[in-house]
C-alpha cells in the first residue's frame, strides 16, 4: 500500500495515505457530531420539537452509515454506528413536543 502512488489533483498520495486520512476524517467527524449533540442538548433543552428534529436527522444519517458499515466494514465500526443509530432513534422516539 505504501508503494502504490496515486497521482491526484494537486498531490501524489499512496493508498496508505488515503486510507489513513479517511480513518482520521471519520474519527474527527464522529467527535464533532458528538460535541454538537451535547451543545444542542444544553441549548435546546426546553425546545423538544427542535431536539426531536435533530435526533431524527442524526438517526437517519447514522442509519445510512450503519448500512454502509454492514456492507463494507467489520464488527467494531459497525457496532459504533449501531450504537449511535439506536441512541438517536430512541431519542427521537421518546422526545415529545410540548
Amino acid at each position: 500500500m505504501e508503494t502504490v502512488a496515486l497521482p491526484l489533483p494537486g498531490a501524489t498520495r499512496t493508498a496508505r495515505d488515503l486510507l489513513s486520512g479517511f480513518g482520521f476524517l471519520m474519527s474527527t467527524f464522529h467527535l464533532v457530531v458528538g460535541i454538537l449533540s451535547f451543545v444542542l442538548l444544553r441549548r435546546l433543552r426546553e425546545d423538544a420539537a427542535t431536539l426531536r428534529s435533530v435526533a431524527v436527522v442524526l438517526a437517519g444519517g447514522f442509519g445510512v452509515l450503519l448500512g454502509v458499515s454492514l456492507r463494507y466494514f467489520f464488527l467494531v465500526p459497525t457496532a459504533f454506528f449501531a450504537t449511535a443509530f439506536v441512541a438517536y432513534a430512541l431519542s427521537a422516539a421518546l422526545l415529545r413536543p410540548r
